[in-house]
C-alpha cells in the first residue's frame, strides 16, 4: 500500500536498470501490484596476489616483512609508518585482476549506466555511467571494453545487436582472443570468428575521415571526405556459443 503522503518515497527495486516507481505511483489507498524486472548481469571473478606483501607477520609471526613493493602502511613502533590516522594497516594493497568473465545464458547486456567494462586508456567515446553511450561528429570516436567473457572455453560465434540513435552508422567489431584480432561484424547477423580465444571483447566506431578512396592529381588530391557520425546507443547485447 503506498501512502498518499510519501512523496519522497525512493523505489528501486529493479536489479537491472532502476525504475522511476516514486513518479508514477500515487494512489490513495488500496492495494496496488507493481511488476519488478529483474536481470541478472555478469559474473566477475577477481584475485589479488599478497604474496611478498608487507604486511605485519606475512611470513613470521611478529615479524614486519619489507619488499618492493611496500610505499606506505602502518606499523606499531615505527616512527615513519605509525602514525595513526594516516597510515593503513599493512602495505599500501596491490590490485586485482580480472580471472573469469562470466554471463547468463552467454548473453552479455551493456546499458551503460555502469563504467565496469570499459576499457579507459582506449576509449574516446562518451561513456561516463549515465545510461548513454555518444559518439560526437566533431572527431573520430571509439568505444572499446574490457573482457566481457573470460573463462577457459573457446568461443566460436557471436551476435551483435544495439538499440538507439544513428546505429547503422556505425562501425562494430568483436574480438575472441582479447583485442589482439578484431573483426568487423553486421549487426543482428551470426558472426563465425576467424581467429577464436576465450577473452571476447567489442569495439564500436563512428566512421573514417576517409570513406572513398582519393585520387591525387597535378591539381591537388581529390575524393570524398566522410564527417564522424552522431552516434548515441543505450543498450548492446551479445549474444555468444562455446
Amino acid at each position: 500500500m503506498v501512502d498518499a503522503f510519501q512523496l519522497n518515497q525512493e523505489t528501486k527495486d529493479n536489479l537491472g536498470k532502476p525504475d522511476e516507481t516514486k513518479r508514477q505511483v500515487f494512489v490513495f489507498g488500496g492495494p496496488i501490484q507493481e511488476v519488478l524486472n529483474i536481470e541478472e548481469g555478469p559474473s566477475i571473478l577477481k584475485t589479488r596476489n599478497v604474496s611478498n606483501d608487507s604486511i605485519w607477520g606475512a611470513f613470521n609471526w611478529g615479524e614486519s616483512n619489507w619488499d618492493s613493493s611496500y610505499s606506505s602502511g602502518f606499523f606499531l613502533g615505527n616512527s615513519i609508518f605509525g602514525v595513526l590516522g594516516t597510515s593503513e594497516l599493512g602495505s599500501t594493497p596491490k590490485t586485482f585482476s580480472v580471472v573469469r568473465v562470466v554471463n547468463p545464458f552467454n548473453r552479455f547486456i551493456e546499458r551503460f549506466g555502469y563504467t565496469t567494462f570499459k576499457d579507459t586508456s582506449g576509449t574516446t567515446a562518451t561513456w561516463s555511467g549515465d545510461e548513454e553511450l555518444v559518439f560526437a561528429t566533431s572527431t573520430n570516436q571509439v568505444a572499446i571494453s574490457n573482457s566481457i567473457f573470460l573463462n577457459e572455453e573457446t568461443i566460436f560465434k557471436a551476435t551483435f545487436t544495439v538499440e538507439g540513435t544513428n546505429t547503422s552508422d556505425g562501425d562494430y567489431y568483436l574480438s575472441a582472443d582479447g583485442g589482439v584480432n578484431w573483426e568487423v561484424v553486421t549487426l543482428n547477423t551470426q558472426h563465425t570468428f576467424t581467429n577464436t580465444g576465450q577473452d571476447l571483447r567489442f569495439k564500436i566506431g563512428n566512421g573514417e575521415d576517409l570513406s572513398v578512396a582519393s585520387f591525387p592529381t597535378e591539381f591537388g588530391t581529390w575524393g570524398f571526405i566522410e564527417s564522424p557520425k552522431y552516434i548515441v546507443l543505450t543498450d548492446i547485447k551479445i549474444t555468444y556459443e562455446v
